[in-house]
């Protein structure tokens, strides 16, 4: 693997690695016009060996969402390598689902990967958001303080008693009725919480080191490592056919199924209007819920949690 910086500290800090050569390297044209994008002069490479990527861009401070970048260069077709990651230590701009904002803090996470298939999965944007939740669930789970904590709040939120510690945002490249490619926004609050402007989807944010005091471990540089680790092992998981293995996972630790919700109709303007509400049944292979009683299956809008009472429930 190829990688990039502008800064040699922040990628010592993210990677260990501590031999570095001056320029991008060699880099093809397209991965090159990408890369003096996203990263100012002067620049600095190195490799890993072996790794399941080939490009692994590390910018400290990114004045530009990232992801929107990656967007941008596969709207534009340029033919970019189908295993390749771009990291922020912190930055401006960022956002998740609907542009909705997301404060980029150093010692998080936040990583663009994408990825081209040779062989598409069935389906368009559900398949990229099981991979980034799921990698995200493993991860967390790797380090022992942590294991078992974090749960699902459909459709892409990660939660730890009930504070949102990660997300993931997906935009899909296609041709036709297939998907041909995707880019994977994942952001992971790892040693900084965020302050947030509460809502009644999101009350609340965390850090996972606000619930592993008892782990050193847990850091920016552990962190990272173990997501690139276990996103490459989704992915490989979801070429070969074994979505039903990531499935389990997000079934398994779902916040929601066997709870009564509430399905809101998702506007900018945050807006509450209610659509449907009712107990999750269960959660279909392309991330739609089915809701007792309802004949058709949700496939989009804004969950909330309620309490026994029937009011809605902050989570």
């Amino acid at each position: 693997m190829l990688v990039i910086t502008d800064s040699i500290p922040f990628a010592q800090r993210c990677s260990g690695i501590t031999a570095w050569n001056s320029g991008f390297g060699p880099l093809p044209g397209e991965v090159r016009r990408l890369a003096e994008r996203l990263l100012p002069p002067p620049v600095w490479h190195s490799n890993i060996e072996p790794s399941d990527w080939e490009v692994l861009m590390l910018r400290q401070d990114a004045p530009e969402s990232q992801f929107d970048l990656l967007v941008e260069a596969i709207q534009h077709n340029d033919r970019l390598p189908g295993r390749l990651v771009c990291v922020a230590g912190s930055g401006d701009s960022f956002h998740g689902f609907k542009n909705r904002p997301w404060a980029a803090l150093p010692g998080n996470i936040h990583l663009s990967a994408y990825l081209r298939p040779q062989a598409p999965p069935q389906g368009f944007g559900a398949p990229f958001i099981l991979l980034g939740v799921v990698s995200i669930i493993r991860t967390v789970d790797s380090f022992p303080a942590l294991r078992g904590k974090a749960r699902i709040k459909w459709v892409n939120d990660v939660l730890i008693e009930g504070k949102k510690v990660g997300g993931v945002l997906v935009r899909v490249q296609t041709q036709g009725n297939r998907s041909v490619g995707a880019v994977i926004g994942i952001g992971l609050n790892v040693e900084a919480t965020p302050e947030i402007k509460p809502s009644p989807f999101v009350p609340e944010a965390g850090a996972l080191t606000d619930f592993s005091q008892a782990e050193s471990q847990v850091n920016e540089r552990s962190v990272l490592t173990r997501l690139l680790r276990d996103l490459a092992r989704a992915y490989r998981e979801l070429l070969s056919g074994k979505i039903d293995g990531l499935l389990e996972v997000y079934r398994s630790r779902s916040l929601v199924i066997g709870r009564t919700v509430s399905i809101l109709e998702d506007r900018p303007d945050e807006n509450l209007h209610l659509l449907v509400e009712g107990k999750v049944e269960s959660i279909g292979p392309g991330l739609e819920l089915f809701l007792e009683g309802e004949s058709r299956p949700i496939v989009n809008g804004r969950l909330l949690l309620q309490s026994g009472s029937g009011s809605w429930r902050n989570c």
